[in-house]
């Protein structure tokens, strides 16, 4: 499952406030700096610097590459420096979980599917289904599968639901999107609902586990039960 990485791992990687001086003093620069500009910038060794830079880049919170600056002249002799900036990588992390991030993304590739005359709210849904396939990745085996609802379990926790099992039933403890919840209830559960169904395809198991609209206050929207063959 493509989920990105754990933000904790990233905020841990900032935990020792030298590393975190170190992170800033990257980030607060409009381009790519020198570990000597940063051992200058924090009050520090070359040696120290680049330690924390190695650890830095290591998370994935940094870049690194030895490109000289554009307005400044190729050494003759010897690659340039290497020099470092800030990845494209964001840290994300609230408590409980969110992921206005995704939906923002869903509802925005609705609006542009909108202007082709597909309605918005079916745009909304059809593109959440999508999303929730594509966050499934590939299924975990093939075959029957013992107990469906710890594999869904396992997905939902990951994506921030806090799943809560009750005998055949899912609750989900977190809603992820709850400031729009509170902006558009209607459109958004719509598109929660569809999200979890399409996780639940992206598994292959929506034939065992359905996913119905049950809000309840204080928690997500979405229930899910695992289906008996008759």
């Amino acid at each position: 499952m493509s989920l990105g990485p754990d933000p904790w791992t990233l905020v841990g990687a900032l935990h020792e406030p030298q590393r975190r001086a170190v992170y800033e003093a990257v980030c607060n620069e409009p381009a790519s700096v020198t570990r000597q500009q940063v051992a200058v910038t924090v009050g520090i060794s070359r040696s120290l610097a680049a330690f924390h830079l190695d650890k830095l880049i290591a998370a994935g919170l940094l870049d690194a590459d030895h490109r000289p600056q554009a307005d400044r002249p190729r050494p003759t002799i010897g690659r340039p420096a290497k020099r470092y900036r800030r990845s494209a990588r964001d840290i994300d992390l609230t408590l409980p979980a969110r992921r206005y991030d995704l939906a923002g993304q869903i509802l925005a590739a609705a609006l542009t599917s909108s202007e082709s005359g597909e309605p918005p709210r079916e745009a909304a849904r059809r593109i959440a289904r999508e999303r929730g396939r594509g966050l499934a990745g590939a299924p975990t085996a093939t075959g029957a599968i013992a107990d469906p609802l710890q594999v869904v379990s396992s997905a939902l926790h990951r994506l921030g639901y806090a799943p809560l099992r009750d005998g055949d039933r899912l609750e989900l403890g977190n809603c992820p999107f709850r400031a729009i919840v509170d902006a558009a209830p209607a459109v958004t559960c719509e598109v929660n609902l569809a999200l979890l169904e399409g996780l639940l395809a992206g598994l292959e198991l929506d034939g065992d586990v359905a996913a119905a609209s049950r809000p309840q206050p204080g928690a997500c929207c979405v229930t899910l039960t695992r289906t008996h063959a008759a």
